[in-house]
């Protein structure tokens, strides 16, 4: 069994005891496995994450940063984490539509609202898991199997493609014609001759500039208007297929 990755991010010890003891308690009646880390400020949290979480309890009043603030930031790095906040007061949670968050819970926080809430948010993760995919790839080190929603991009070098995961690179002697037909269309989008892209990590674009993150990677112009529509019906699809 897999285990569910859990970010704490609470600066006052006892809710970070307490969510760490309903973790437990929930895991024995459920039979879950949860890998949990706990931050006590959200730049600390965010200063190397790499998309290795499932689900976030985002406290929101914290020193340095908000909640809200740190989710903002969390959503340029993460699209699919799921995010919870913990909060004394209900108002503090409503913007919480602005980073796509779960849901909140309000402290002092009770057992079976926090059972309810986290059980919304391993059935949202197994939606997502019925559409995890992965690719095989055979390497110099033999074969590995990576996910496909790993992939932030894919670059071409030479006679050779480079698999830039979460996790690290990863090279393989192919084209990056050949990797492109592996790879769902509705997801990645070619922006040049030289890369494809990963919809997901796209956080902005500025002219002929696609960043994901701080990492910026040149659109062709041939393929800027290709590149924009797919951005927009991707955007469609993330959101429910709002405005229509």
């Amino acid at each position: 069994m897999e285990p569910i990755r859990i970010a704490i991010v609470e600066d006052e010890e006892g809710n970070q005891k307490i969510l760490q003891n309903y973790l437990d308690r929930l895991s024995k009646e459920k039979g879950l496995l949860f890998r949990i880390s706990v931050f006590d400020n959200g730049v600390t949290f965010l200063d190397k994450y790499q998309a290795e979480y499932d689900l976030v309890f985002m406290d929101i009043q914290m020193p340095y940063e908000n909640g809200i603030e740190v989710s903002k930031a969390l959503r340029e790095k993460d699209k699919y984490v799921s995010i919870i906040f913990v909060t004394n007061y209900v108002a503090y949670a409503v913007n919480g539509y602005e980073v796509n968050a779960l849901d909140y819970i309000v402290k002092p926080i009770d057992y079976y609202d926090f059972a309810l809430k986290i059980n919304k948010a391993l059935t949202l993760m197994e939606k997502h898991a019925e559409k995890e995919s992965y690719i095989m790839l055979s390497t110099s080190d033999g074969y590995q199997k990576i996910p496909i929603m790993s992939i932030r991009y894919v670059e071409s070098q030479k006679h050779s493609v480079i698999f830039h995961t979460i996790e690290g690179t990863i090279k393989k002697y192919a084209s990056i014609k050949s990797v492109e037909k592996m790879l769902p269309e509705n997801v990645f989008v070619r922006c040049n001759s030289c890369y494809i892209v990963n919809l997901n990590y796209v956080t902005r674009v500025d002219k002929f500039d696609l960043y994901l993150g701080t990492e910026s990677l040149m659109i062709s112009h041939p393929r800027k208007k290709e590149v924009m529509k797919r951005l927009v019906d991707f955007a469609k699809d993330f959101h429910g297929g709002e405005g229509k």
